[in-house]
């Protein structure tokens, strides 16, 4: 299982800190707000896209996508 916490700064969005969690390599990323799960997320063709949950902007998702890609380098 992986949890990292990823702070959103991206101008025009609400600054939260999402709590990333994957419990398994081969499953989505899911993503909350204090301990509430907003949705999942999974590269896909090489892109990161929000696969279930609440619509989030795709700049969002975008964002978190870029932050865990950085995290595997």
């Amino acid at each position: 299982m992986i949890e990292l916490a990823y702070r959103c700064n991206l101008p025009d969005h609400a600054k939260h800190v999402y709590t990333l969690m994957q419990y398994d390599p081969t499953q989505p990323f899911a993503f909350m707000v204090d301990g509430v799960v907003i949705g999942k997320i999974d590269k896909i063709d090489g892109t990161w896209k929000q696969v279930s949950g609440k619509d989030t902007p795709q700049d969002v998702i975008a964002d978190i996508g870029d932050f865990l890609d950085r995290r595997k380098n």
